[in-house]
């Protein structure tokens, strides 16, 4: 049984995100809209300015900034307690597809369209550097994750590949094959040491990061899976999917131990 429904977009939700105090949700969705609300379901203000479809939306470490990006090319940062937009970035060819802070909040990396991950000054919205996933240039970088330490940036694209570069450098360490479509999710356990990834294959893999190691996958969703967690001990995997589904699946075995049904697709 849910705890609480945050009812306020008109269309899809497409992103959430929480901040590192667990003070503020942020939420995006195809109706351009961004949300932020209490833990409570209070609805505190509403970010209006994108021209379309709000792929992904990030809660800066501190709590005070909020980065959202669009399918109109753009990434807003916002100042949480006003409303104010305090950094305008934009992808000179395509949409972004997911955003995310580095651990200082000093900077902004998002994915796009176009093969590209992009690393941004934060206060500043200085483009850094240009990361390029594979030779072509029209694979979308779907999600983008930075590892506990901060030294790692891990990347999940159209091509079915993950992806560890080096966050400092944009050196590309290492990439994961295994999967068999696009890949949709990553994240990384809260030691480090574990690398997760979930893809249109329906399956959800699991990686050793300073090897590229594959460990375990678990499957069982019926379609597409479209989101990919570690629980804050590490010793659960939570999974999301187009089957209407959430499911929690324990690391060590494989079982899984409970599923969430939903009326609609999971993202």
């Amino acid at each position: 049984v849910p705890l609480k429904s945050l009812t306020a977009h008109t269309d899809d939700v497409d992103a959430v995100d929480v901040s590192k105090n667990g003070q503020l949700i942020a939420s995006a969705g195809m109706d351009c809209k961004v949300n932020l609300w209490t833990p409570a379901g209070e609805l505190l203000r509403t970010f209006e300015k994108h021209e379309q479809s709000v792929k992904d939306v990030a809660v800066s470490p501190d709590g005070e900034r909020i980065a959202s990006g669009s399918e109109d090319g753009v990434i807003y940062v916002w100042k949480s307690s006003t409303g104010e937009v305090l950094q305008t970035m934009k992808h000179e060819y395509s949409d972004v597809h997911c955003v995310t802070w580095s651990h200082d909040g000093d900077l902004i990396i998002s994915g796009s369209g176009a093969s590209k991950i992009y690393v941004w000054k934060s206060t500043s919205g200085e483009l850094l550097r240009t990361l390029q996933c594979g030779a072509e240039d029209s694979q979308i970088v779907d999600d983008v994750v930075v590892s506990p330490n901060g030294e790692l940036l891990i990347s999940g694209s159209e091509d079915g590949k993950v992806r560890v570069w080096k966050l400092s450098s944009g050196e590309l360490v290492r990439t994961l094959e295994g999967h068999d479509e696009w890949v949709n999710a990553v994240a990384v356990s809260p030691d480090g040491a574990l690398i997760a990834s979930a893809s249109d294959d329906y399956s959800v893999r699991v990686w050793k990061s300073t090897t590229g190691e594959y460990v375990r996958g678990f499957a069982g969703h019926d379609d597409l899976v479209y989101g990919v967690a570690f629980s804050a001990d590490g010793q659960l995997i939570v999974s999301a999917s187009i089957d209407c589904s959430v499911r929690v699946w324990n690391l060590a075995t494989g079982q899984c131990l409970r599923v969430m049904d939903h009326s609609e697709d999971v993202r």
